[in-house]
């Protein structure tokens, strides 16, 4: 006779801590791509936007006569489309911790696909 498994670990309003090697990577890659979904999504509509035309050598530069200072050397439309898209991507998460419209829709995960839309056309606008 196998003796019982030790009960699940759990955080409050959280599902069952798994012991499934491939669950535990995918839980720990979750706010990577919550992340970097929509960071990438900003790069590469503003390098749509430019028309792919940048200057290497002004992109090292941090001085505030940088053609890429912006506003006090902050780019505040890539920051907000950045919290925007990285807000929406959270709220449908679907691993560890389960966003409120991940939850609504069982569970699934549409963090990637959403957090990349809305990032890409808050900064668009």
């Amino acid at each position: 006779m196998t003796p019982d498994p030790l009960p699940p670990i759990t955080a409050r309003g959280s599902r069952p801590v798994q012991s499934n090697f491939l669950d535990t990577v995918g839980d720990l890659l979750q706010p990577t791509v919550v992340l970097l979904g929509p960071s990438t999504a900003v790069s590469a509509t503003d390098i749509l936007l430019r028309g792919c035309r940048y200057d290497g050598l002004a992109l090292t530069d941090a001085s505030p006569g940088s053609p890429f200072w912006s506003t006090g050397g902050v780019n505040w439309p890539g920051v907000l489309a950045l919290t925007a898209g990285t807000g929406a991507a959270a709220l449908r998460v679907g691993t560890l911790y389960t966003g409120p419209l991940a939850r609504a829709l069982d569970g699934v995960d549409l963090s990637l696909p959403v957090g990349i839309t809305v990032a890409s056309a808050v900064y668009a606008i």
